[in-house]
């Protein structure tokens, strides 16, 4: 049980909101088409090389991250009246590349995602989009777009419609208005937890022994007891027998 739920706690973390950074509006036209506007694409690249070594060479595309749906809490009395920030809702990150003259281009291997917060269970103070189990389901019987952007916003339109039962065009959440989609320069934060997910599977028996430093963890013979010896209790203890 212990073990099921620190497995669930690491892949929590592998479903991120919107980083924080300059956000910058996107049109839902440029959005439809895959291409932004020579203004706003030179602006993200500003962005993108404020945030790496001013000694590299200007690249011909950077990273970006799209919020397709932007949800504004509608206020009453001057104050959001369905939760406590004032601060945008996206709930659906689509990560994509940019290149210098505008075009969007899809990576198959890296899928858009829904903020884990935004997905039941949750304690968050936004409204859920949908389910983790119904998440985890798409995900596991929808096929990776290919080809052009329109089918990478089709498997969008279509991971909405199976969490929400509306896609991207007519999908509402009661107390917020539509905003127009947002684009920022920057990749997907980074999480270690990949890694560990891969040795929760192996130790709930659901997957092969992972690779690298932690396969040479676990070939490690066990630690020396610290009962029944001469050795004395250290740094690291776990309990009276073995040591972290």
């Amino acid at each position: 049980m212990l073990l099921s739920y620190w497995r669930a706690s690491l892949a929590d973390g592998l479903l991120p909101g919107l980083p924080k950074g300059t956000r910058r509006d996107l049109a839902p036209a440029d959005l439809a088409v895959g291409a932004v506007d020579q203004r706003t694409a030179a602006r993200l690249f500003e962005d993108w090389a404020r945030q790496q070594d001013k000694r590299q060479d200007r690249p011909a595309a950077i990273p970006v991250l799209i919020g397709p749906l932007v949800f504004i809490p509608r206020h009453a009395n001057g104050v959001a009246a369905r939760r406590v920030k004032d601060a945008p809702f996206c709930p659906v990150i689509l990560p994509a590349s940019l290149s210098k003259s505008g075009a969007l281009e899809f990576d198959p291997t890296r899928l858009p995602w829904v903020d884990r917060r935004a997905l039941e269970p949750t304690a968050a103070a936004e409204p859920p989009l949908g389910r983790l189990d119904d998440f985890d389901a798409f995900r596991s019987s929808t096929r990776a777009p290919e080809g052009e952007w329109e089918a990478y916003l089709g498997y969008v339109d279509t991971m909405c419609r199976a969490l929400a039962g509306a896609g991207l065009a007519e999908l509402a959440i009661p107390g917020y208005d539509r905003a127009p989609p947002l684009i920022m320069a920057g990749e997907p934060p980074f999480s270690p937890t990949k890694h560990l997910l891969d040795l929760a599977d192996h130790l709930l028996g659901h997957g092969d022994a992972p690779t690298g430093a932690l396969a040479g963890l676990l070939r490690q013979p066990a630690t020396r007891p610290l009962l029944g010896g001469d050795w004395p209790p250290h740094l690291g203890q776990m309990n009276g027998v073995h040591a972290l």
